[in-house]
């Protein structure tokens, strides 16, 4: 009987996540991996230039979970809405510089739910990768893009 009061509780096992940081500028991506890297450690960290590189994991069967892209550095914007489409729970997070409305605008109707500015705080930046973790329709929304606010409420 007095075994069970001293028994260890099992710890739950955390999946870890495969993060893909499609970047073109190497000081911001090797910014991101560090990041991630020094505080969720359980993550694993892919990098890249464009954001077609994820369809490359995804025909070799590796499982990525979460992308960090920027919408300015994306030649065709229907590779978003095609990875949605093979892939609808895809984690995908708007780490940019571009803060028109129009542009936030068309990202949330191809599902696009988290925003971030490149220049954000660090804890903004870790927010937004929690946030996206445990709920992928919360919207989540730099405090920097309160002008675009007005438009996804609609």
């Amino acid at each position: 009987m007095l075994r069970k009061f001293f028994q260890s509780k099992r710890k739950k096992s955390k999946k870890n996540f495969n993060v893909l940081i499609s970047e073109q500028d190497r000081g911001y991506r090797e910014y991101l991996t560090r990041l991630i890297r020094c505080n969720r450690s359980g993550y694993n960290i892919f990098k890249s230039t464009e954001i077609e590189r994820v369809f490359d994991f995804i025909y070799n069967d590796m499982d990525i979970d979460i992308v960090f892209f920027d919408i300015a550095a994306e030649k065709n914007t229907n590779n978003i809405a095609i990875l949605k489409a093979i892939k609808p729970k895809i984690r995908l997070i708007h780490w940019s510089n571009c803060q028109h409305p129009e542009v936030i605008e068309h990202l949330y109707s191809l599902g696009i739910r988290t925003f971030c500015l490149k220049d954000s705080q660090p804890h903004v930046v870790l927010n937004a990768l929690d946030y996206v973790n445990n709920n992928q329709n919360i919207l989540y929304l730099d405090k920097q893009l309160h002008k675009c606010l007005y438009l996804l409420q609609n």
